[in-house]
């Protein structure tokens, strides 16, 4: 069986991260512009392991029934300061 690894970019209830444009109007975007660490962390894994990536803004939030694609010799789960309490609960989850 390949192994695998499931890589986690967490949600952040901190819109901030995502609002760019003036304040002072109402010209502001919010944009969702995910790190590319986890796409270099994928494309530098060896072709044998297999590589998910999770992107919780994206596919929703994980949970403990959260069905996935296979089961994950690893997980790892990346992000900004922002993010650390909802990583925090990611990493609880799969442990």
């Amino acid at each position: 069986m390949p192994r695998s690894i499931l890589l986690v970019s967490p949600e952040s209830d901190n819109e901030a991260l995502w609002v760019s444009g003036d304040e002072s109007t109402f010209n502001q975007v919010l944009n969702n512009v995910p790190p590319l660490g986890l796409a270099t962390i994928a494309g530098l894994t060896p072709a044998d392991i297999e590589v998910d990536i999770w992107d919780e803004n994206v596919h929703g939030r994980i949970d403990r029934t959260t069905t996935f694609r296979r089961e994950y010799d690893l997980v790892g789960v990346t992000g900004y300061k922002v993010h650390l309490p909802r990583g925090r609960e990611v990493a609880r989850i799969f442990r």
